[in-house]
């Protein structure tokens, strides 16, 4: 026997639209999120990652310098030319027994729906 199904329809006025944009991630070695950034072009995705490795370099210290000066200086453009082309990007840094991965890939964002009241649960802070 078929279970009983409630069905709803809903009208919406407009035609939903998404927004290209890539999605940027650092993680630890052990898959822990550390970082998350949505951007709208490839040069903020690069801008945010060139920021968090200076947040890392100086955390750490010296053995990760000199990888990171290197990517800082002009390894990122590898990184900005596939973005540019639509292609994921991940970047594995590794100085001693610290490693970290930095991961940026081509996504389409959904509007957020508007709420009386305040921010949606996922977005809320504090």
């Amino acid at each position: 026997m078929a279970a009983d199904r409630d069905w709803t329809v809903s009208a919406i006025s407009t035609p939903m639209a998404s927004t290209p944009g890539f999605w940027c991630e650092w993680r630890g070695a052990d898959g822990e999120r550390l970082a998350t950034c949505a951007s709208a072009v490839p040069t903020s995705a690069i801008n945010w990652a060139r920021t968090q490795m200076r947040v890392i370099a100086s955390a750490l210290g010296e053995p990760l310098l000199a990888d990171l000066w290197d990517w800082l200086s002009d390894g990122w453009r590898d990184a900005a030319a596939a973005l540019e082309r639509g292609e994921d990007f991940t970047l594995p840094l590794v100085a001693g027994p610290h490693a970290f991965v930095w991961h940026a890939r081509p996504v389409h964002f959904l509007p957020m729906a508007a709420l009386e009241g305040g921010e949606p649960a996922c977005s809320a802070t504090g």
